[in-house]
């Protein structure tokens, strides 16, 4: 593993303040959490005028129903969320973003009616169409029940006896509440088990598509502006939510009736102007803000560029299968999206790790936290020796395995391993052979002889020069230089691995002693080994895992949010620019003249031909900013999140929609491992451009006049 210069590491700790707390606009705070470890004073000293009570709670004029998950959802089973949304109107009227609905939008389109491209725009409620597997829910009950999930434990258990204890308290807390009429229940582990919440929800299962902007608007800059500032998209699409006659949450039925929400989003004409307070409530997807030094390294060094490689494998496949197939092309459209906008986020993680030495950065804090602990025999006592525990972890676990899993789906060694792993479950009957080297041979090989060599080329070169921990035992003697890796990797795959040696090899037939059968047999007693030695990481990691993080609570005297997990989070912030780099400074929002400004009339940079007159015009109707005088399209936030935010409502301090968060920026993609208050911003969509384009645009008149826009306050 990487080894940290002793020089660097001493500058780092001195640069530690010996109490670290949360920045102000960091966190993403779970409901039962506001006005409680997030005190409402906070809130309110900053611009925020609602009370606890007119936010999240139970009882009438709450917000909190008007806040959805979106997600995949089969004919009986439980939602998949990956988006968030906002109900803007008493006839279930929702808004999110034109990517969070794009699944849907593709598979309404085909060859002769691409509405990807067109955009769709529903008449009247008869022409809105049902978007078939696309679900959404609000969360009903939010609730801590950390105490009665450790009733029962004591801090002695080990992992088994502590997991069936807590199985059964959940499954008490989870048929209680059953019994109390809440569906779709759940308890929630965080913090590594330090904190239990039990969740529920509603969810709706007709949704139906209303209006999409083309991707000209709803995507413009594509790829190319993808995580990027300055932006130019308007990243929008409403959907509404239908019910069976008799309110229950039925599946798609041609009599089913708009859903009538118990509260909904107002939407403000004002506006926002730098340091004017937001807040976010969305479903943000998973982050790991409180994995140690090692666990990140592991991320930076080997997880992430591996992704990234197998992501643009992926994409390249899918690129030649559309190429001259219109079918195939709109197909894949939504999954393309998906992996462009997952490589770009990754790599961009990898800049941002390398280039904050977070590894660094968190080794420091560790060695102060660890030297705070051995300090005092009571705290031994308690957290015992959490880093210690980790390296030794993390240096006889992952690293080993993930190396054997790079090498396992690099292409022709991986049939190797696979055919093996085959084997060990148990003889293989000749009459199974063929269709188990079918699935390994449609798995591994999809593409040909010179793909295969690259893959494996890069599966060997990012780990050669590791030699702490990351080169096989099978490759340990071997004198290979890492230029010398392509020559080494030619000389193991002379030709490519045909279904006939595969059959053979699965039936125990001799294929002959080649480079790389030989190598693939010594790897594969080396990978039982290392997924041995997993189950033990697995054992273990989680009771390290807490006594890290109650220390680290008990050190800083700081409340501890927990990780995003795809639950409802709450994030305040303010309207702010950011300076990513010496001598560059951006303003915090852009204007509709930036759209002509980037219209090269090449994709993704082809404004349709109305924006364009319009924007000509400067016919902004009632949705331009008085202040500017100008058509604001998007505008940035400090606010806190991340993947499954997207489509969240910002609000203002009012509880109004102003807009809808929609990406991150490419500097802060470090921001699932930690919040840089000075360059970590939200992207958001303003809603007077989403209601410009919507209305003088698509002709979505109707729509606009279902919601409830607020009289601008500001003259």
């Amino acid at each position: 593993m990487k080894k940290l210069a002793p020089a660097l590491v001493a500058l780092l700790v001195l640069a530690l303040p010996r109490f670290t707390s949360v920045s102000a606009d960091e966190g993403m705070w779970v409901p039962p959490a506001i006005g409680k470890r997030l005190p409402m004073e906070t809130l309110k000293k900053m611009g925020f005028e609602l009370t606890r009570e007119q936010l999240w709670s139970a009882g009438p004029g709450s917000l909190r129903s008007a806040f959805l998950q979106v997600g995949s959802l089969g004919e009986s089973g439980p939602l998949d969320g990956y988006g968030s949304a906002s109900f803007v109107s008493s006839k279930g009227l929702v808004v999110t973003n034109h990517h969070v609905a794009f699944d849907a939008l593709a598979a309404l389109s085909k060859p002769e009616e691409n509405l990807i491209e067109t955009g769709f725009s529903a008449a009247t409620m008869a022409d809105e169409r049902p978007c078939r597997g696309l679900g959404m829910r609000i969360t009903t009950l939010y609730e801590d029940v950390t105490e009665r999930m450790l009733d029962g434990l004591d801090k002695d258990d080990d992992e088994a006896t502590r997991s069936n204890v807590l199985a059964e308290n959940k499954r008490a807390l989870i048929a209680e509440a059953k019994e109390k009429g809440f569906k779709d229940v759940a308890v929630e582990e965080m913090l590594y088990g330090l904190a239990f919440y039990r969740v529920a929800y509603d969810t709706f299962r007709d949704i139906r598509m209303v209006h999409a902007p083309p991707r000209a608007i709803g995507e413009y800059g594509g790829d190319i502006d993808n995580w990027m500032w300055p932006r130019h998209t308007g990243d929008y699409t409403f959907l509404r939510v239908y019910v069976a006659p008799d309110g229950s949450r039925a599946n798609y039925a041609e009599e089913n009736v708009p859903y009538e929400p118990d509260s909904f989003l107002k939407v403000s004409l004002d506006g926002v102007t730098a340091g004017d307070f937001t807040f976010i409530m969305g479903y943000p997807g998973s982050t790991q803000r409180h994995r140690s030094s090692y666990s990140v390294e592991y991320w930076e060094d080997f997880v992430l560029p591996q992704q990234v490689d197998g992501l643009k494998s992926m994409a390249a496949n899918l690129e030649e299968k559309g190429r001259n197939d219109e079918e195939a092309r709109i197909a894949s459209a939504s999954d393309l999206k998906s992996i462009y906008n997952t490589i770009k986020n990754y790599e961009g993680k990898i800049e941002g790790l390398a280039r904050t030495h977070l590894v660094a950065q968190k080794r420091a804090r560790e060695m102060e936290l660890s030297k705070w602990i051995k300090e005092d025999p009571a705290r031994v006592a308690k957290y015992g020796d959490p880093f210690g525990e980790l390296a030794d972890l993390y240096a006889n676990g992952p690293v080993r395995t993930g190396v054997l899993q790079s090498l396992a789906n690099s292409g022709a060694l991986g049939l190797y391993l696979n055919a093996q792993l085959a084997q060990a479950r148990g003889q293989v009957p000749d009459t199974a052979a063929e269709g188990i080297a079918d699935q390994i041979m449609a798995q591994l090989v999809p593409e040909g002889l010179d793909a295969q060599r690259e893959r494996m080329t890069k599966a060997f070169s990012r780990f050669w020069t590791k030699k702490d921990g990351w080169r096989p035992a099978a490759l340990a003697g071997l004198n290979v230089d890492e230029t010398e890796v392509g020559a080494y990797v030619a000389e193991l795959l002379p030709a490519a691995w045909d279904r006939s040696k595969v059959v053979a090899y699965l039936t125990g037939a001799d294929v002959g002693e080649t480079p790389l059968a030989k190598l693939g047999e010594s790897l594969f007693a080396e990978f039982r080994e290392a997924n041995m030695e997993m189950r033990g990481f697995g054992a273990k990691i989680g009771d390290v895992r807490r006594r890290m993080v109650a220390a680290m609570e008990d050190w800083t005297k700081a409340a501890i949010y927990p990780d995003a997990n795809l639950t409802i989070r709450f994030t305040y912030g303010k309207v702010t620019g950011y300076s990513p780099k010496d001598a560059v400074s951006y303003d915090w929002y852009t204007t509709a003249e930036g759209i002509i400004e980037k219209n090269s009339g090449v994709e993704p940079f082809i404004a349709p031909d109305k924006v364009v007159d319009l924007v000509a015009k400067k016919d902004w109707g009632r949705y331009g900013d008085k202040r500017l005088g100008k058509m604001v399209v998007n505008f940035l936030t400090d606010n806190d999140i991340t993947g499954g935010n997207s489509g969240s409502p910002i609000m203002n301090g009012r509880g109004e929609l102003i807009g809808l968060a929609f990406d991150g920026n490419y500097e802060a993609m470090t921001s699932d491992y930690q919040f840089q208050p000075e360059i970590t911003r939200t992207i958001n969509v303003d809603i007077r451009y989403v209601l410009w384009c919507a209305e003088k645009v698509g002709g979505m008149k109707r729509l606009v006049d279902e919601m409830t826009i607020v009289a601008p306050r500001m003259k």
